[in-house]
């Protein structure tokens, strides 16, 4: 796995491929049926609608945080002085790049409905994934290293605005492949 420092990206770079991203989910998963976004390879194993709904809950997780941005509220105290902040936000981000292959259990803020999930899950997350986009476009101009964060697990874990935008492009690439994995396994409904 490459160093941490070489997955980090900017507003605009996430912004492009998350946009890149919709695309690939769209051409994959807009033609299927119920059967098919609801498939799971085993019991304990996401659905491909449930890696959808993990992405746009996880998305919606930071929107306040987005918005306070947007609106100028400064960092509270924690955020400005946190030590642990650049060593908390490099471990996050190996821990969702596509290439990190060890499985690893989500917070249960972030958990994807347990319930059957509508095929419109595909529309639904190409449309929160446009707003959701629409507060990166706003924040694009700030210093992304200089500006720290807390996370919507624990106000407590806190990282620069640059590794939360590495941790989402790369969180949703990581789901992404996941949900295609899902597709492309040999038990995977055909119609």
């Amino acid at each position: 796995m490459k160093n941490t420092e070489e997955y980090k990206v900017d507003q605009k770079t996430a912004i492009h491929g998350m946009r890149e991203e919709a695309k690939r989910i769209n051409e994959l998963f807009s033609s299927l049926n119920a059967i098919q976004i609801n498939w799971k390879p085993a019991p304990k194993a996401w659905s491909i609608g449930q890696c959808l709904d993990h992405l746009i809950i996880t998305h919606s997780r930071y929107n306040a945080c987005f918005n306070d941005l947007i609106e100028g509220k400064e960092m509270n105290s924690w955020q400005r002085i946190n030590p642990f902040s650049g060593i908390l936000g490099n471990q996050i981000l190996k821990s969702v790049v596509p290439e990190n292959i060890k499985k690893s259990k989500t917070f249960p803020v972030f958990e994807p409905s347990q319930s059957e999930i509508r095929p419109d899950i595909v529309i639904e997350y190409t449309y929160q994934l446009e707003g959701f986009l629409h507060w990166f476009d706003q924040i694009r101009d700030l210093d992304a290293d200089k500006i720290m964060i807390s996370s919507p697990v624990n106000k407590w874990i806190t990282y620069s605005l640059r590794d939360a935008c590495s941790i989402l492009y790369h969180h949703d690439r990581r789901h992404i492949d996941q949900a295609l994995r899902v597709m492309q396994h040999e038990g995977f409904p055909k119609t």
